[in-house]
């Protein structure tokens, strides 16, 4: 068990699926926290119920604003890693291992889980021509050499945490996270995990109107720290 890990999970509407994600990751990690981003279904009781603590938005501030939550409280509460994790059901739980060890051993300050480096599994085209594109884009701007940038699986040290100060509330973050560990001269692994799709995280995942939004909103990053 790894007592000094908090995963944070993120969660809209996520009471369908979020139950087996919360019964898999707690056999191996006790401490979860589940951000619930201002859920209507449920998604709140069914976490608490399989034994997670819940924080609360009272308004829907988008995936960014969770995770910027959760690495709050991961400060406050003095945790020396932390662990995030999709509340879909689009992650093997030994994958969430694999992406964690490095950070444990003290090989990397921010370990990410990518689904581009062994490829098993299939991303629907367009997802994975997006993510090539947004994974080239970030590397471009802010000199990262990461061949997935948009994965919801990933690690860090408290080195890493105390570096994350999020600004983006939407789904730039995860390029964000990148950019922020890149020019703090943090040490950055990556490591092989599955790619999990069905038609359901298919549905509810990034549209290509996401994609168009991170591009601009990196370029915009760019732009203002160099004015700087």
């Amino acid at each position: 068990m790894h007592d000094d890990v908090l995963v944070i999970i993120p969660a809209l509407d996520e009471a369908e699926r979020i139950g087996p994600v919360l019964k898999a990751v707690g056999r191996r990690f006790p401490s979860i926290l589940v951000v619930d981003d201002c859920s209507t279904d449920g998604t709140r009781e069914v976490a608490r119920s399989h034994g997670a603590r819940v924080v609360r938005h009272p308004i829907n501030r988008g995936l960014g604003g969770a995770l910027g939550t959760g690495f709050a409280v991961a400060r406050k509460e003095d945790f020396r890693y932390v662990a995030t994790c999709d509340a879909d059901g689009q992650h093997r739980m030994e994958d969430l291992d694999r992406v964690v060890a490095p950070v444990l051993a003290g090989d990397a300050d921010l370990v990410i889980g990518s689904r581009f480096l062994e490829r098993e599994g299939e991303m629907p085209p367009v997802k994975s021509i997006g993510n090539t594109f947004l994974t080239a884009l970030t590397n471009l701007l802010f000199g990262s050499r990461v061949s997935d940038s948009q994965s919801g699986l990933r690690a860090l040290n408290r080195k890493a945490l105390d570096v994350m100060d999020i600004y983006y509330d939407d789904y730039a973050v995860s390029s964000e996270i990148v950019k922020l560990a890149a020019q703090n001269g943090l040490a950055i692994k990556e490591v092989p995990i599955a790619t999990l799709y069905d038609d359901y995280n298919i549905e509810r995942g990034t549209k290509v109107w996401h994609g168009t939004a991170i591009a601009s909103e990196m370029v915009d990053a760019f732009v203002r720290e160099r004015k700087r």
